[in-house]
């Protein structure tokens, strides 16, 4: 009789051999997308313009020097020939075009760190026995949602630039946006694999 009960309370233990095990491909996908969109966070290779002009003072009559642009989320460094200057978006309310890169680098950091944030949750709940044990898919959509805001930042950002649309002259996108866009797109990616190949109980 002992022995009998004693089985019947391990068949119902949430915490048996029924558990789903650790997503590995969700939870993997979910922390790389995670760490490719925080080093973007200082990376200043969002968007980029380059080129040479031709320098007309008496000492350096008709020199060229090459000069280059790199805009971050936070600030610009700019490299005119050997000197290197870099510009915050801290600037006065009556300069539109800094205010206006001020305003889209705060709401993209945001929106990271909403992402990230979100993502964490997820992990966590990914290795957590009692959350596997209730078999949600719960941990998957929210590794779908990081995706999600993770994947869009980038296009936030370039939406609240000045004058981008129509793009700016000469300026080109940079390593930064396509880094975030395809961690985006993996954090979704490895949701949605999760979430058709999880065998828990659907809510």
């Amino acid at each position: 009789m002992g022995a009998e009960e004693s089985e019947s309370k391990q068949s119902d233990s949430p915490l048996d051999k029924s558990r789903p095990p650790i997503p590995w491909v969700t939870l993997s996908t979910t922390l790389v997308a995670t760490i490719m969109t925080f080093t973007t966070l200082f990376m200043h290779t969002w968007m980029y313009d380059s080129g040479t002009v031709e320098i007309n003072t008496p000492e350096l009559q008709g020199k060229e020097v090459e000069w280059s642009v790199n805009y971050g989320l936070w600030d610009s460094i700019s490299h005119f020939g050997e000197e290197i200057e870099v510009t915050d978006y801290d600037c006065a309310p009556n300069e539109a075009d800094c205010k206006g890169f001020k305003t889209a680098g705060i709401t993209s950091i945001a929106t990271i760190i909403l992402g990230m944030i979100t993502a964490g949750i997820a992990t966590s709940m990914h290795l957590s026995s009692k959350s596997r044990a209730k078999g949600s898919r719960l941990p998957f959509r929210l590794s779908g949602i990081s995706g999600l805001l993770i994947g869009i930042t980038p296009i936030i950002w370039m939406t609240l630039l000045p004058g981008v649309f129509p793009p700016i002259e000469g300026m080109q996108i940079g390593m930064a946006f396509w880094i975030g866009i395809a961690g985006g797109i993996l954090g979704i990616a490895g949701s949605a694999f999760g979430c058709f190949t999880f065998k828990g109980v659907a809510e």
